[in-house]
This record gives structure tokens, C-alpha cells and sequence, in this order.
């Protein structure tokens, strides 16, 4: 099958493959306040979970019906049984490394089981080393369980006739995490991919039972949470199926932003990839190649149709990382030593930036460099850690040895680009995080408006206020506000504006201006009412 044998000895141990992806996914993910993305969203949404909602959780004190609950459901229980050990975001965002972990290891089964031993331990380093990956594996990101569904259906369709009741109870389970992580667009992602593979002859000819344990574990737990939606109310429960139906019917994008996303966020997968459909395109129906080949359209055909492309991409990478295997060793030595002198220089010039930028923003030296830090995060003050500075020194001098104790093989390219991103990423994690965590928290503003509202106890309407604010109000200080057109007359107003709009609102005093540190556009502005009109 393969044009020369994959190695004997692969350069990195199982256990450093694992404690390399632990770190990388541990760096960045604890440690800062709910940013301003999904994740301050997710964690709202989650806490209300903890506070009773379960079945409907709500965000910011309104019910949530744009997506199912499963990833908020694990969240609350994360936030609630280690909360008491890290700060409840902190804890709760423990449940993106259990999915992400659940992601790795489904990929890491497949590669193992379709090609050979060492596949299973290159496929995580293809997923983690790709650029796409970053950001959202340390979000609370519903996203994450669309990764990890479409992974579990990867190694459960991988182990079919080798293994057929396990792969037919891990089908049956990935069907509904699916859709309660991602709703109907998550779930026919899947589906397509499961029945695109009930045509080939590998999976068409399977044991029955295989098929039937699948089915007889997915039908109840697909439909109970909805079950339940619909008896607790009707209403919610339409609003809820509107918007997943109306989220089947997105036409693909297709444009230049699009495409430039793609690029880089693929990358290496995405060469790897296109070399493996070169090197296989006389044997696209050999059930290896199939299923990932298989994957990777219906993946992208479902970032095309998203509206967000940052999560979007998570099932392309998990599917071009398997797909790309079959060509990760068979790069010409050509290639594969131009591929790695690319990754060691650039990662290497990447990591020193990244240690010039750490000690600017720790120590103000040098002058230049620290002003490029100093402008967008005003009033910033630095915090040494001998803790994160030691972490970042021991993955640079990790890094070095590697560059030079590594020895040459096929798997250098992808062991060496996957540690050089796992290294920039930690040092910038230990070094920058502080700076990132104060310049992407709303809790400065959040607190300023609680102190503005002071004594006041009556509703607060919002006009132009973003999901990410309301829930960023009420997590840090219990910030609650109400539509402008509801028919409540309020006795404070909260607007989101532009910076040089025109302050003056007729019946409102402005009570304060505020803003997140060095946000040079958007303002939140506090209002008073000073007659009924």
C-alpha cells in the first residue's frame, strides 16, 4: 500500500505525544477571565445551567433556544465539581479538554487501526499543530463537539468488522452528541458521513446487529431532550426547530475571505492532504482513503455553510488529519527536508518574537517593542512569575534539542512543526497571557457599570447590546437588561455605540462612558431616565 515502510521507531514516545497535547491544550485554557467570544457566552450560559436551568439555559437571565444544551451541561457539572479548586470559568472550561481529549484519541484510533501503530500517535500531532486549531480548542466552544462526534464516528466506522459491537455502540452514542453539541447541521454532517460509508462494500456487508445496536442507543437519546422541550412548552420548542431547520437551509459561501481562512487555518493538514489524493487517486475507493476522503467533503461542505468559520473548521482538520496520514511518511526526501527547514526557521523566528514580546510586556524593555503593548492595553500592570517564566524556558531548550537531537525520517516534518507550534504557543501562554486576558475581558467595564448603577434596583433596558456584553455583564457583576421595546419602562439604559456618535438621547442623561482597555471603537455608555417620554 505504501511506496516505503513507515519507520520502526517513531521520534516521539506515546507518553510525550500525550503530555505534548495536555500542555498544549492546558496553556491557554485556564488561567484568564470569559473572553470576548463564545466562550464568555458559553459560560454564561452554562452558569444558569448550575443555577436550575438545565433544560433551557438562559443567557443572561433570557432562555437560550439557538442551540441544544449538551455542551452546557458539561460545563455546569465541570464548573460545579472544580469549582471550588479553580475559578468557575477556569473549571468549567475543563470540559473543552475532555472533548477536544475525546477528539485526539477518536482520530488517534482510527489512524492506529487503518494504517499502522505510529499512526496513532502522528494523527494528534497533525490536529494540534494546525494553526486552525488553536483558538477555539481553548474556548468553551459548543463546537468542540462536533470535533469530538465526528472523531468517535471515524474510529467507530474505522473498527467496524474488526471490532463490530464496540464501533456499533460508539456510532449509536456519536449520532446524539452530535446533535445536541451542533443541532440538525452537526447531525446531518454525521449522517452523510455514515451513509456514504453504508455504500461501501466494507460497510454495506457488516454484521446487522452492528447496525441495529447503533440505532437502538442513538433513536432515545436523540430525541429526549427534545421530548422534553416540547412538553415543558410548545412555543420554545418551535422557536427552538425554527431555527434548526432554518440553519439547514444556508447556501454555501464561497468567497475570498473564506478561502484565506482556509488556507492558513489548514495548515499542514491541507498539504498532506492533497498529496495523499495524489499519491491514491488510482485507489479513492480503498476503504482507508474512502472514509477520510469521504469526511473531508462533507466537512467542508459544512464550513461553507457555516456562519462561523472559526469552530466551522474543526471538522475539516479532524478529517484531513486522517486523511492526510497516508501521505505524511511518503513525502520525497526533497520535500520532506524543505518542509522541515520551513517549520524549524519559521516556528524558531515565531518563538523568539513571541520571548521578545513576553519580556517587553513583563519588564517594559526594550522601550520600542513595549509601546506596541502599552497603547492597546492602557493601565495594564505587569505580574512576574518565576513559575511561567521557568515553564517557557524549559520549552524553549525542549525545542532546541529537538531541532538538533532529532534524527531524519519521514516523521520529522510533523513532529517538528507540531512541537514548534505547541512551544510558541506555550511561551506565549506564559509569558503574554496576562496582557491578552486584560485586553479581551469585559470585566473592567462590567465592574465600572455595576458601580455606576449603584443602589438601583429597576430593570435596565439595552439598545445594540451584543450577546457577548449581556453576557459578560452578568457574569461578572449580575448585570441584567431588558429589550428597549418591551413594555417595561425602565429607569436605566444600556447602549452599545460607536465612539464619536452623538451621546445626547432624548429623556436619558448619560451617566457614564466606558469601555474595555485600548478598544478604540466600540463604547458602552450607562443612561438615567429623566422623563417618561
Amino acid at each position: 500500500m505504501f511506496a516505503r515502510p513507515w519507520p520502526k521507531s517513531f521520534p516521539l514516545p506515546g507518553s510525550t505525544v500525550i503530555g505534548l497535547c495536555l500542555c498544549v491544550l492546558l496553556v491557554g485554557l485556564i488561567g484568564h477571565d470569559p473572553w470576548k467570544t463564545d466562550d464568555v457566552i458559553s459560560l454564561n450560559l452554562a452558569k444558569s445551567v448550575a443555577d436550575g436551568h438545565w433544560l433551557i439555559p438562559q443567557l443572561a437571565g433570557e432562555a437560550w433556544l439557538q442551540s441544544p444544551p449538551l455542551y452546557y451541561w458539561l460545563a455546569a457539572i465541570f464548573g460545579t465539581v472544580f469549582g471550588t479548586l479553580l475559578e468557575w470559568h477556569d473549571a468549567a472550561r475543563l470540559a473543552s479538554l475532555l472533548l477536544v481529549a475525546m477528539g485526539l484519541t477518536g482520530i488517534a484510533y482510527a489512524a492506529r487501526t487503518f494504517y499502522e501503530q505510529e499512526a496513532g500517535r502522528v494523527a494528534p500531532l497533525l490536529v494540534i499543530g494546525t494553526l486552525g486549531t488553536l483558538v477555539p480548542f481553548h474556548d468553551a466552544q459548543p463546537a468542540l463537539l462536533t470535533f469530538a462526534a465526528l472523531a468517535m464516528v471515524l474510529a467507530a466506522l474505522a473498527a467496524w468488522r474488526k471490532h463490530p459491537l464496540p464501533a456499533g455502540l460508539g456510532l449509536g452514542v456519536s449520532l446524539p452528541v452530535a446533535f445536541l453539541g451542533g443541532g440538525l447541521d452537526s447531525l446531518a454532517l454525521v449522517l452523510a458521513i455514515v451513509f456514504a460509508c453504508a455504500l461501501h462494500s466494507r460497510w454495506r456487508d457488516a454484521s446487522l446487529r452492528t447496525w441495529l445496536i447503533a440505532i437502538a442507543i442513538a433513536l432515545p437519546l436523540l430525541i429526549i431532550w427534545p421530548l422534553l422541550l416540547w412538553q415543558h412548552d410548545l412555543s420554545d420548542f418551535n422557536v427552538w426547530w425554527t431555527n434548526e431547520v432554518l440553519s439547514l437551509q444556508n447556501p454555501p459561501t464561497i468567497d475570498g475571505k473564506r478561502m484565506a481562512f482556509l488556507t492558513w487555518s489548514l495548515w499542514p493538514v491541507l498539504p498532506f492532504g492533497l498529496w495523499t489524493l495524489w499519491l491514491q487517486r488510482k485507489q479513492l475507493t480503498l476503504a482507508s482513503t474512502y472514509l477520510p476522503l469521504v469526511a473531508t467533503f462533507f466537512s467542508f461542505a459544512f464550513f461553507l455553510r457555516s456562519t462561523e468559520m472559526t469552530s466551522a473548521v474543526l471538522p475539516v482538520v479532524a478529517a484531513m488529519a486522517l486523511l492526510g496520514m497516508q501521505g505524511a511518511n511518503r513525502l520525497r526526501r526533497g520535500a520532506a527536508g524543505a518542509f522541515d527547514w520551513f517549520g524549524v526557521t519559521t516556528l524558531t523566528l515565531f518563538i523568539v518574537l513571541a520571548w521578545l514580546g513576553g519580556i517587553a510586556i513583563l519588564t517594559n524593555l526594550p522601550e520600542a517593542i513595549a509601546k506596541n503593548f502599552r497603547i492597546p492595553a492602557p493601565g495594564f500592570v505587569p505580574h512576574w512569575s518565576w513559575f511561567a517564566f521557568s515553564v517557557a524556558v524549559l520549552a524553549t531548550l525542549a525545542w532546541l534539542r529537538l531541532i538538533f537531537s532529532a534524527p531524519r525520517s519521514p516523521w520529522r516534518p510533523i513532529t517538528g512543526w507540531a512541537c514548534g507550534v505547541a512551544v510558541m504557543w506555550i511561551v506565549l501562554g506564559m509569558l503574554a497571557l496576562p496582557w491578552i486576558d486584560y485586553t479581551k475581558s469585559y470585566r473592567k467595564p462590567s465592574a465600572e457599570l455595576k458601580a455606576a448603577i449603584g443602589s438601583y434596583s429597576g430593570c435596565i433596558e439595552r439598545q445594540n447590546l451584543a450577546q457577548v456584553q449581556r453576557a459578560s455583564f452578568d457574569y461578572f457583576n449580575g448585570i441584567r437588561t431588558k429589550p428597549a421595546a418591551s413594555n417595561q419602562a425602565c429607569g436605566m439604559l444600556i447602549v452599545q455605540t460607536v465612539n464619536g456618535d452623538e451621546q445626547a438621547i432624548k429623556g436619558w442623561r448619560l451617566v457614564l462612558e466606558t469601555a474595555r482597555p485600548g478598544e478604540k471603537r466600540e463604547r458602552i455608555r450607562l443612561y438615567r431616565r429623566t422623563s417618561k417620554s
